[in-house]
């Protein structure tokens, strides 16, 4: 059997639509999300009219919406999150996919701009691995900064490297993604890239 390992983008590839949006959403409602959005209304004009960059933006909503929080709250809503909203968004063939690499015996990965805290407990759930954005956490709070650089584009491939340092000796990489940073990412780096086949 051929030595094979796949990556799995997550938000708009695994899911159907922003998980990191959905957590949001299942922490503080709309109520709660309108009213933080309303304080960093600068920040998100200028991302949406790429004044600034997804990392500068992403860094500015995780603190406004979770700086000062415990450790162990984020964590609570994490699992809650994943056990009770995560799968009404992801997509079923996608799980099947995952679940067919497993079967070839293939290694499988979720390299994801998402946070880690979150996707940890996905990744229990069906078995697999992950590389995405860590949260820096300080005296058993959330600071609202990154640990490490978001884990979007060029990052997958650093991230990716760093993981698995013996790429380069399996027989099929997989790769599945479904937007530019994938394509300039990760995807670049397989040998069977899949653009938005789910």
């Amino acid at each position: 059997m051929a030595k094979g390992i796949a990556f799995f983008d997550f938000d708009g590839t695994i899911t159907t639509t922003d998980s990191y949006f959905q957590f949001l959403l299942f922490c503080f409602g709309w109520k709660g999300v309108i009213g933080n959005a309303l304080k960093i209304l600068p920040i998100l004009f200028s991302y949406a009219f790429k004044f600034c960059d997804n990392e500068t933006a992403k860094q500015s909503i995780t603190s406004t919406f979770f700086k000062g929080m415990s450790e162990k709250k984020f964590d609570g809503l994490c699992q809650n999150f994943v056990n009770t909203r995560l799968d009404s968004i992801v997509r079923p063939n996608a799980i099947e996919k995952i679940k067919w690499h497993q079967a070839q015996g293939h290694k499988v990965y979720i390299v994801s701009a998402s946070f880690t805290k979150y996707l940890k407990y996905f990744a229990q759930k069906y078995n697999v691995e992950v590389i995405a954005t860590e949260l820096e956490v300080s005296d058993g709070k959330i600071t609202g900064w990154f640990a490490s650089r978001n884990c979007w584009g060029p990052e997958k491939i650093e991230r990716i490297n760093e993981a698995v340092p013996d790429l380069d000796t399996y027989d099929e990489t997989y790769g599945y993604g479904d937007s530019k940073g994938d394509k300039i990412g990760m995807l670049a780096i397989v040998t069977h890239p899949e653009y938005r086949v789910f």
